[in-house]
């Protein structure tokens, strides 16, 4: 199958699957334009719940070129549209947050409360 020798050349190792999902995801999108990207999450046996990218087929078929990354190929995959994706941990209150506010917190109560918290003299 063309998409594993794809992959077997380009991601050859945990190493090279590891953190990379968006890169190898579109460029395997770009080699293979049929596949479509697809974001969400992977549930690992062993992880747990972490917010991945793999591609789908016209058939709806999985390609996952990173799954090495992760100790078990055997997890279960959930679709979710791209803004339902988190932006980020607010530094503040460490709630996940889905639409970019600074970059660090998830609004401008947190992003007080948080400034506040580095200005204040020590043991106040």
């Amino acid at each position: 199958m063309a998409y594993a020798e794809w992959i077997g050349l380009h991601v050859p190792t945990h190493e090279a699957a590891y953190g990379k999902c968006r890169q190898v995801s579109n460029a395997m999108a770009a080699a293979f334009p049929e596949l479509r990207i697809a974001y969400g999450n992977y549930y690992c046996p062993f992880w747990g719940e972490r917010w991945h990218m793999w591609l789908v087929t016209p058939a709806g078929e999985i390609v996952d070129p990173t799954i090495q990354q992760f100790p078990s190929p055997h997890g279960s995959y959930v679709e979710r549209q791209e803004h339902e994706l988190p932006c980020g941990t607010c530094a503040n209150c460490g709630d996940l947050y889905y639409e970019y506010y600074d970059g660090m917190v998830c609004g401008e109560s947190c992003g007080d409360a948080f400034i506040r918290s580095l200005t204040r003299p020590p043991g106040e």
